[in-house]
Parts: C-alpha cells; structure tokens; sequence
C-alpha cells in the first residue's frame, strides 16, 4: 500500500485507487485499504461510495481516524448535519484528535450553530493555531456574524 500512498500524495489518486482494489482483491478484509480506498473516493468526489467504504470500516473497527475520514467525505459532499454527528464521535473517541478540532467548528457554522462554531473555533486555536481551517471558519464568523 506504500506504492498507494505515494501515488495518491502525487496526486495520481486513479492509479493509487487501482493498486488498492488489486490489494482488496487479494484481502477483502483488509480494513486500512477499505479506508485509504474511501479517502480516494472522497478526494475523486464519488462520495455515496466513499462514505459506503468507510462506513463499513467503522463498523468493523470503530477508531477517530476513521470517524474523521467520514466527517471529511460528508463535508466535501456538503452534507453538514453527517459531518457534524461523525465529528462528534471523532472528538468523542479523541478529544485531541487535531484534525476532528479544526474541522468540528466549520460543521457547526454549516449547521446553523453560529454561537457554538464560535466557542469551538477559538477553543481549538489555542491548541492549533496554525491550522488554517480554524482561520478560515473565524473570518467566515467575523464576515457575517460580526464576530469580535
């Protein structure tokens, strides 16, 4: 899966999905393909498969990494209320799991949860203040809630 992965950084995520369905070929049960297969889905933007995959995933090994893959398919697929309920189980399971902490602010802002998206998103940047997801989530809040 290394000659995946490094395919997929490139950016040549057709060529890394075809070497994943030849691993899962040889090992249906392999779960960390299933997952790397439904990121690539994610990022080729064939979603209902993507969020499929890594359902199955988590279902068969409930972790934040995988709970964080299916927030971030649901998020590219702009289906905010998702996101946010496997964000939750994300930070549920991980608290400080960083990726599930920059992105959890954004999905609140989607839903409609501006005074939590808020408190979220100043909590997470102390603790990532580089992350530019946080960044872009506070200016959105500033630009049209007014946000000091």
């Amino acid at each position: 899966m290394a000659l995946a992965d490094q395919l997929a950084c490139a950016g040549y995520t057709g060529a890394a999905y075809l070497i994943c369905l030849r691993i899962l070929q040889a090992d249906p049960a392999n779960l960390d393909v299933r997952e790397r297969i439904g990121v690539l889905l994610t990022t080729e933007g064939r979603f209902d498969e993507a969020l499929a995959e890594l359902r199955c995933v988590a279902d068969a090994r409930p972790r934040p990494g995988t709970f964080y893959n299916l927030a971030a398919a649901n998020l590219a697929a702009c289906q905010w209320s998702d996101a946010r309920l496997w964000l939750e189980r994300c930070l549920g399971a991980d608290p400080a799991h960083a990726e599930g902490c920059a992105a959890y602010p954004w999905a609140l802002l989607e839903c409609g949860e501006i005074e939590a998206a808020k408190s979220a998103a100043l909590s997470a940047l102390e603790r990532l203040p580089d992350s530019a997801l946080l960044r872009r989530t506070l200016a959105r809040l500033q630009t049209e809630q007014g946000l000091e």
